[in-house]
């Protein structure tokens, strides 16, 4: 890791922002933990959630 770690709580804020930061093609972003769930579950409340790899597709 060439960058220090940031902690980012809204997941698709913090996709963007792993995006963003990618300059060449040598760079990566790993995208872990959430699985293929079609919503997520904040303060007890499941709200909808488009998919971490639509989210991805956004910032490409």
């Amino acid at each position: 890791m060439t960058r220090p770690s940031t902690f980012i709580l809204d997941r698709e804020e913090a996709i963007r922002t792993a995006m963003r930061q990618t300059t060449s093609s040598q760079d990566a972003v790993i995208i872990a933990g959430k699985g293929a769930d079609a919503y997520q579950i904040v303060n007890g409340k499941k709200t909808t959630y488009d998919g971490d790899l639509e989210i991805a597709k956004k910032y490409l």
